[in-house]
């Protein structure tokens, strides 16, 4: 590879992921091409997109051309779905930020995407096939590529290769490395309408979607009078008719399904069909890594998800802005390139994650909306005041990621504390998000492993992330008056076995919930010895009976009876916590990390030793004492952890108890950790390192 490659970043595909990678890369001063394979405007299905996506619109200084360019405005959804068939709408104009989105012509949408790459200072190259992918050893350093219309060969280089070409994903199709999603593989057959009807207003601004026996059926009013209509179903066999033409027996079956079906088959009288029949496979799938050596993946070439609410646009350009900060950041700081790329691959794969849940929900055909309601007020965890159709709203817009960055790591968090907020300020029970509360955070802070296997955490300051130590990463941290926390400590030695949760009573609570005059009590054991459960479901007990027997009625002045009644505990072996000695507080701030590997396979896990801290600022301790707290994280996460996890935990639990009984203050237990780490010896790890984080701005 040459000392200076002919670019700092290659964009593979023209799309809104490769088009929105492109264009802030370029606005940031770097060293841009984009290599299209087709000529623009070029045909694309994926027409309706959300509000989440108007953001990213303003972002790329393109907001404005989208409004003028005459697109149909969408406010919301229209939904006949499940056993019952009444119609139930998703309004957007509950959201007064970003009340509305679009119903685009993809070949129109995508090239003004394009063309600002270029206004922005991409090389933009159409009719370029990329053939091969070139390599430095492991690393991706550039691409053979075909000028279509000539027939010329190039091969340009560059610091990093973005993959952006669809479902074709040539880098992730070329390592073999995507998985498919069992229950969501379908196959998509549909067409355009002139002269169709529309639902009254405002609903003939909605996508309408109906379910069927083994699918679905969309409806998008676009503009100049076109309709697009599909059918999504997972039963090929339907597809097979006694024509003896493929071709012939999917029209049938598409004409039959919408002909029948309510409020489709009656829009449709006397339209005529404009086009052709098309169909692709909506499998949902998701490549094992999102990123590697020199390369990352964005959009449909990362992963794909059924289209039922709409998320394509929404994921594609999440994938895009995220990949365009990860390399921006990591072309600023070499040396910290791993971490940037662990931050690309949790954070796109927790927005994966977390649409693919939502669309697995309501899949649950025989599911009713307010079932659907309720799934996602237990999402976001919102004020019981809060009308559910309302937490739904906000979550299938996909606003959940651009809200008021209260708890900027924990993306619900962010939803529950600016739902709260307004409530509390405005007394009202139908929060809608104003404009003025706006402070988007389109990557939130993250803690991931860096490369020398301690854990760091980012914070996004414009489209650089800056790396902190992990003391200085913000917790999750509910919305005042909403619940409160105890931490409950075994009375023989004062360590502390978990928490007890206080919050108002509400639907959906999780498994083993104790609720007593309106209010739930959860018992939360921390991963500890034998019998710790047991001691904090009888301190859960006496909550309960402090609750009941208290005459004060809201949480705020119920946390004072309920913290006296567990803290006189005469008698029992638990009690609540006190305040550690932290000591040195600068060295309390610099949390131990020890890295071992797996004999067998190679897999690596981290365990980090930090300075003990508040109980709501914890996520999931696998061992408290009374000086400093121990957790780990792992390569591939695994819900149970594997047994030989549990014993290496459990070793370095009987490590820090033994240096814990021997020292008073936080930065003398975190002196000797290292030590006490080093001396372990599992049966299936290997340790390589035991270090302190040491980061600098």
């Amino acid at each position: 590879m040459p000392t200076r490659p002919d670019y700092d970043v290659l964009v593979l595909g023209g799309g809104p992921a490769g088009s929105t990678a492109a264009a802030l890369l370029a606005r940031e001063g770097r060293r841009v091409a984009l290599l299209e394979r087709e000529h623009m405007p070029r045909y694309h299905v994926g027409e309706s997109l959300l509000p989440s996506v108007l953001p990213f619109l303003e972002e790329l200084g393109v907001a404005d051309v989208v409004a003028k360019h005459g697109f149909q405005k969408k406010v919301g959804q229209t939904f006949v779905w499940g056993r019952d068939r009444t119609p139930w709408v998703l309004d957007f104009r509950e959201l007064d930020v970003y009340p509305y989105a679009y119903f685009v012509e993809r070949a129109q949408f995508d090239e003004l995407l394009l063309r600002n790459a270029g206004r922005l200072g991409a090389e933009v190259h159409e009719g370029v096939s990329v053939e091969d992918v070139l390599t430095d050893g492991d690393r991706v350093v550039g691409v053979r590529a075909k000028r279509t219309d000539t027939g010329e060969m190039w091969s340009p280089t560059a610091r990093y290769v973005i993959d952006a070409t669809g479902q074709n994903a040539l880098l992730a199709k070329r390592a073999g490395d995507r998985q498919y999603v069992e229950g969501l593989r379908s196959l998509a057959v549909w067409s355009y309408w002139e002269g169709a009807g529309r639902l009254p207003p405002p609903a003939d601004e909605h996508i309408v979607t109906i379910s069927t026996e083994t699918g679905w059926i969309w409806f998008i009013p676009m503009q100049n009078g076109r309709t697009s209509v599909g059918v999504v179903t997972s039963d090929v066999e339907e597809l097979r008719g006694e024509s003896g033409s493929r071709a012939d027996d999917i029209a049938a079956f598409y004409l039959r399904t919408i002909r029948r079906a309510e409020l489709v088959g009656e829009l449709l009288t006397g339209a005529t069909q404009v086009d052709g029949m098309h169909t692709q496979r909506d499998w949902s799938y998701c490549a094992r890594r999102f990123t590697g050596p020199g390369f990352l993946l964005a959009g449909d070439a990362a992963c794909f998800i059924d289209p039922i609410l709409s998320t394509g646009m929404h994921l594609a350009m999440t994938g895009g802005y995220n990949a365009a900060l990860a390399v921006h950041s990591a072309l600023a700081e070499p040396a910290h390139e791993p971490a940037f790329m662990r931050y690309y691959q949790r954070s796109y794969a927790t927005t994966y994650r977390e649409l693919l849940t939502q669309v697995r929900h309501f899949y649950q055909m025989e599911i009713h909306r307010d079932a659907v309601f309720w799934k996602s007020r237990r999402i976001l965890r919102v004020d019981p005041r809060l009308d559910n159709s309302l937490a739904f709203v906000f979550l299938t817009s996909g606003l959940a990621r651009h809200v008021t960055a209260v708890a900027p790591h924990d993306l619900t968090g962010q939803s529950r504390a600016a739902f709260s907020r307004r409530l509390e300020q405005d007394g009202r029970v139908d929060y809608r998000p104003n404009a003025r509360d706006r402070d988007l955070a389109h990557a939130a802070r993250l803690v991931v492993t860096g490369a020398d296997g301690s854990l760091i955490a980012f914070e996004q300051e414009g489209m650089r992330l800056r790396l902190r130590p992990t003391a200085e990463a913000p917790f999750s941290a509910r919305p005042a008056r909403t619940a409160f926390l105890v931490e409950i400590a075994r009375g023989s030695d004062g360590l502390p076995i978990g928490t007890l949760l206080i919050e108002a009573a509400r639907p959906n609570l999780p498994p083993g919930a104790r609720t007593v005059r309106g209010f739930a009590v959860h018992a939360r054991p921390y991963r500890g010895r034998d019998g710790d459960s047991a001691l904090l479901r009888d301190a859960a007990g006496a909550a309960v009976q402090a609750i009941h027997e208290s005459a004060e009625t809201s949480l705020a002045s119920l946390e004072d009876d309920v913290r006296a009644a567990l803290s006189s505990s005469d008698g029992t072996t638990w009690d609540l916590t006190t305040p550690a000695d932290l000591g040195d507080a600068a060295a309390a701030t610099m949390p131990v990390t020890a890295e071992f590997v797996r004999a067998s396979d190679g897999e690596g896990l981290w365990v980090v030793v930090d300075a003990r801290r508040a109980p709501e600022a914890l996520e999931n301790p696998f061992w408290r004492g009374r000086l400093v707290d121990a957790s780990y994280t792992s390569e591939v996460e695994r819900d149970p952890p594997p047994a030989d996890v549990i014993a290496l935990m459990a070793r370095v639990t009987d490590a820090l108890t033994a240096i814990e009984s021997e020292c008073r203050t936080v930065s003398e237990a975190l002196a000797r950790a290292p030590e006490a780490l080093a001396r372990l010896a599992p049966d299936a790890w290997t340790l390589s390192g035991v270090r302190r984080i040491e980061l600098t701005d």
